[in-house]
C-alpha cells in the first residue's frame, strides 16, 4: 500500500508566532506516527528554524520551498541543499507553478535542482501542471510530459524513489475552482503510466502523486480517494489549524481501510480454522482418511473428495466467504461507490470514500471468486460422496466392492457349490464312494480337468452297478392269472363314484434301478390285497 501524504505549502506567509502556534497545534494532533499518513509542513526559509524546534519529537516532517543547485559559494540570496539539512529538513518543493510562470524556471533549471536535492538526501516533491488554456486546448498530457522528462532527465530509478510528484493545475491554484474527481483521476493515472514506461511497474504503482489545487475539508477526502491520487499539496487551507487538521484526517481515515480489510481477512481465516478443527473434533471418524480406503487407485481421488475433513472445511469456508462478503456490500452501501451500486448504493463513493469503495470493491471481487470455486469444489466433493454411498461402500474404511477381485474364492463358496453339484447329479449308488475335494484357500488357482490315466481308474475303483438282462425284463413283464383278477378288481373300485374318494395314488411303475423290488414281494402284496378284499366283495353281494 502507497503511504498518503499531506503537505502544507506555508508560501509566503505568516509570522513567527503564528507559524510557531500552528505548527505546535500540529505537533499535538500529529503527535506519534499515524498508519500510512505522513504530514509535512513547508514554512518560509526565516521560519525553518522555530518551526523545526516547535515541531520536534512529533510525526510532523519539516521541508523548504525551494533550494539552490549550486554548492556554498558566493550567490546571493540562494539557500544550498547542505543549509536545508543542517536546519532538519526532510524535504523540498521544486518546480511549482509560481516559480514557472512568475519567476520563469524553465525545465533545464528545475532538473539540476532536483539532481543536487538527491545528491545532497533530500526528498523531492517536483509540481507539474498545465494552464488553463493548454486544458482548453487538449494538451494537458503533452505538456505533463513534456515537464516530466525535463524534471527527470538523468534521473536513474533508485534516484526516482525519492522523489514525489505533485499534479497541481495552474487554472485550480488559488482560484477556488479545483479539478473534478475524474479529472484529478485522469491526470493522475496519465502520470503513473509515464513512471511505467520510462522506469518499471513496480516503481510506478509504488510512487506517491499528490494532488494541489484548492484543497479543501470538503473535497479532501474525495480527491484523494481516488485510486491514483496519494495526498495533497495543501495551499491556503494549510495555514490555519481547523482546515488543515480536518484534511490530514481525511487521509487517515482513507489509510484505516486497508488495516480494516486486513483485520478482517485476518479473523476470517482464523474463524476458518477454528471451525474446521472443532468439527474435526465432534466427528473425528470422519475427518480421519482410511488408509484402506485410499489403497486403489481408481477410488484414491474420489476418497479424498468425499472425506469428511474436505466437506467440512469447504462447507465453513464457503459459509465464512458468504458472511464476509455480505459485510463488505454493507459497508459500501454507506453512501455508494464499488460494487454497492449493484445493490442499491448511491452516489459516487463509499462511506469511507472512492479509494477504499475501490479497494473494497476488489476485494469483494476476489471474495465472490473463492465464493463460486469452493461452492464448485464443495458439489464435487458431495457428488463423490454420494456416489460412494450409493454403490454400498461406507467411508469408514470398508473396501470397496468393486476394488475386490472376482477371482478369489472363499471356502464357504467352494462348499456351497459343492453341495449344488451333488444335488444337480442325483443320489449315489449303495456302496459308492464320493471323493471329497479338500478345501481351497481364498487364493485358488484356476480348476484343471483329469487326465485320461486318472479318469481310468477312478471308473475301475468305483463298484460296477447292477444290470437286468432282458430276460428278467420279460419275466418280470407278465402277469398270473391272480393278477389279472387283482387288476379287474381295482378298475371296478375306480369306476365306482363311491369308491373313488378313498382309493390311493397308484404308484409310478417308473422307479429308478436301484430302488426296484424283487418280482417275489410284488407277487406276495398283491394276494394280500386280494385277501382283504375278499370279505368286501361278500358284503355287496
Amino acid at each position: 500500500m502507497r503511504r498518503f501524504l499531506v503537505a502544507g505549502n506555508w508560501k509566503m506567509n505568516l509570522d513567527r508566532a503564528a507559524g510557531v502556534s500552528l505548527a505546535q497545534g500540529l505537533a499535538k494532533h500529529a503527535a506519534t506516527p499515524s498508519e500510512g499518513v505522513d504530514v509535512l509542513v513547508c514554512p518560509p526559509y526565516p521560519y525553518l528554524i522555530p518551526v523545526g524546534d516547535a515541531i520536534s519529537g512529533s510525526a510532523v516532517c519539516l521541508g523548504a520551498q525551494d533550494v539552490y543547485f549550486e554548492k556554498p559559494g558566493a550567490f546571493t540570496g540562494e539557500v544550498s541543499v547542505d543549509m536545508l539539512k543542517d536546519v532538519g529538513c526532510d524535504y523540498v518543493i521544486l518546480g511549482h507553478s509560481e516559480r514557472r510562470h512568475v519567476l520563469d524556471e524553465t525545465d533545464q533549471v528545475i532538473n539540476r535542482k532536483v539532481k543536487a536535492a538527491l545528491a545532497g538526501g533530500l526528498k523531492v516533491i517536483l509540481c507539474v501542471g498545465e494552464l488553463l488554456s493548454e486544458r482548453e486546448s487538449v494538451r494537458t498530457e503533452t505538456v505533463l510530459n513534456t515537464q516530466m522528462e525535463g524534471g527527470l532527465a538523468g534521473i536513474s530509478e533508485a534516484d526516482a524513489g525519492q522523489v514525489v510528484i505533485a499534479y497541481e493545475p495552474v487554472w485550480a491554484i488559488g482560484t477556488g475552482v479545483t479539478a473534478t474527481p475524474e479529472q484529478a483521476e485522469s491526470a493522475h493515472e496519465h502520470l503513473r503510466s509515464w513512471l511505467k514506461n520510462r522506469y518499471s511497474d513496480a516503481y510506478a504503482q509504488a510512487a506517491q502523486i499528490l494532488y494541489g489545487g484548492s484543497v479543501k475539508p470538503d473535497n479532501a477526502e474525495t480527491l484523494m480517494g481516488q485510486p491514483n491520487v496519494d495526498g495533497a499539496l495543501v495551499g491556503g487551507a494549510s495555514l490555519k489549524p481547523e482546515l488543515f487538521v480536518p484534511i490530514i484526517d481525511a487521509a487517515r481515515k482513507l489509510a484505516s481501510a486497508w488495516f480494516i480489510c486486513a483485520a478482517c481477512w485476518s479473523v476470517f481465516f482464523w474463524c476458518w480454522v477454528g471451525f474446521v478443527l472443532f468439527l474435526g473434533a465432534m466427528d473425528r471418524g470422519s475427518v480421519r482418511l482410511s488408509v484402506k480406503h485410499l489403497r486403489w487407485s481408481r477410488f484414491r481421488s474420489v476418497g479424498i473428495m468425499s472425506s469428511g475433513f474436505v466437506l467440512y472445511s469447504l462447507a465453513s469456508l464457503l459459509g465464512f466467504s458468504s458472511v464476509i462478503m455480505i459485510l463488505l456490500v454493507l459497508i459500501q452501501r454507506g453512501r455508494g461507490g464499488g460494487l454497492a451500486g449493484a445493490f442499491g448504493g448511491m452516489g459516487g463513493q463509499s462511506a469511507l470514500g472512492v479509494r477504499a469503495g475501490d479497494i473494497f470493491t476488489k476485494i469483494t471481487v476476489v471474495v465472490a471468486v473463492v465464493w463460486v470455486m469452493v461452492a464448485g469444489l464443495l458439489g464435487i466433493s458431495m457428488r463423490s460422496r454420494a456416489a460412494l454411498e450409493k454403490s454400498g461402500t461406507e467411508f469408514s474404511g470398508a473396501t470397496p466392492a468393486a476394488a475386490v477381485s472376482s477371482d478369489s474364492e472363499t471356502p464357504e463358496t467352494k462348499k456351497s457349490e459343492a453341495a449344488t453339484e451333488e444335488s444337480d447329479s442325483g443320489p449315489s449308488e449303495a456302496g459308492a464312494t464320493v471323493p471329497v475335494k479338500p478345501e481351497e484357500s481364498s487364493e485358488s488357482t484356476p480348476e484343471q480337468k483329469p487326465s485320461a490315466e486318472e479318469a481310468k481308474a477312478a471308473k475301475e475303483a468305483s463298484p460296477a452297478k447292477p444290470q437286468t438282462s432282458e430276460a428278467d425284463g420279460a419275466k418280470a413283464g407278465e402277469k398270473t392269472p391272480d393278477d389279472k383278477g387283482t387288476e379287474e378288481k381295482a378298475s371296478e373300485e375306480k369306476a365306482s363314484p363311491e369308491k373313488a374318494g378313498d382309493q390311493k395314488p397308484a404308484a409310478d411303475d417308473a422307479k429308478p434301478e436301484g430302488d426296484a423290488k424283487p418280482a417275489e414281494e410284488s407277487a406276495g402284496s398283491e394276494e394280500k390285497k386280494d385277501s382283504e378284499s375278499a370279505p368286501e366283495k361278500k358284503d355287496g353281494e
